[in-house]
């Protein structure tokens, strides 16, 4: 099992212990970046800038569907304002 002296040093170098959530919060980030820089959140799929954002977003937007339909999705309440403070 990992130390307290472990832990702490982990966290000093800002480790993400949730990959998913830290991907997310990548991604979100990014997002209000390109708004900036855009205008809009209307990523293209292959954004040289952004290579990955397009496909995010769309995903996003899959998940908002679902979730709104009350079916499986990975969006939640907080995801969906964060999205909606962007844009």
């Amino acid at each position: 099992s990992i130390t307290i002296k472990r832990i702490k040093l982990l966290e000093e170098l800002s480790f993400a212990w949730n990959a998913q959530l830290a991907a997310w919060d990548k991604h979100i980030n990014d997002l209000q970046k390109f708004r900036k820089e855009y205008g809009d959140c209307l990523v293209p799929l292959n954004h040289p800038k952004y290579p990955k954002l397009g496909l995010w977003v769309k995903e996003q937007r899959r998940h908002f569907t679902l979730m709104k339909q009350g079916k499986a999705s990975h969006m939640t309440e907080d995801r969906a304002h964060a999205l909606d403070k962007v844009g």
